[in-house]
């Protein structure tokens, strides 16, 4: 277990972290896509599309804790920086996972159109304004979208806090290439206790006694 002894600052970056519904329907195996005919949302099933996959097995455990760390860094007054992929038809406040909004301020909400969160250069430009040097990245797809950003930042000179427990994927890879990248290249955390031991080490988020 990593156990930490004094605050550190970094800041978080929360990728690809879609709308609930869009979360939901790819744990049930099936895709959300844009009917342009209709112009709206729809459901569509794709037969060879994995279900979205959980640390453990547990279904909702990865969700839940990225919504509770994402609240916890906000509570902690860390800067909080957010990432979509564009589908050419929405703004980022529309496609961004509504539990969220309330912690990723429009300004810090930026698109891409590639597997890396640093192809938005609106995103680096601002991480560069507020010298961001170290960054916990968390969101889905682990082996895709999340492992490519983590290359980046690390590419860029940014100190990379990870843990597995927050990265959702739909497991079409064992996820050992992105396990044994971060672990050699990050600080990786391997259970959401040694997140929080991480995030807040001086106990500022325990309960009253």
């Amino acid at each position: 277990m990593i156990t930490t002894t004094t605050e550190k600052d970094f800041s978080l970056l929360v990728v690809d972290m879609w709308w609930e519904e869009e979360i939901k329907a790819r744990e049930r195996g099936f895709n959300i896509y844009f009917n342009d005919i209709y112009e709206k949302y729809e459901r569509r099933e794709l037969s060879n599309y994995p279900s979205l996959q959980y640390l453990y097995g547990s279904l909702h455990a990865g969700l839940e804790a990225i919504h509770d760390i994402v609240r916890a860094a906000h509570l902690l007054e860390k800067k909080i920086y957010g990432v979509v992929s564009d589908d050419d038809y929405s703004t980022p406040n529309e496609l961004l996972d509504k539990n969220l909004h309330p912690y990723i301020q429009a300004n810090n909400l930026f698109m891409k159109n590639s597997y890396s969160a640093f192809i938005s250069k609106d995103l680096t430009k601002r991480l560069e304004e507020d010298t961001i040097h170290r960054l916990m990245i968390v969101g889905f797809d682990r082996d895709y979208c999340v492992l490519e950003t983590i290359k980046s930042a690390v590419d860029c000179g940014i100190e990379v806090i990870t843990s597995e427990v927050l990265m959702l994927t739909c497991g079409k890879t064992d996820g050992n290439v992105a396990r044994d990248y971060c672990r050699k290249n990050t600080t990786y955390l391997e259970s959401l206790i040694d997140v929080y031991n991480y995030l807040d080490p001086l106990g500022k988020l325990a309960p009253n006694p």
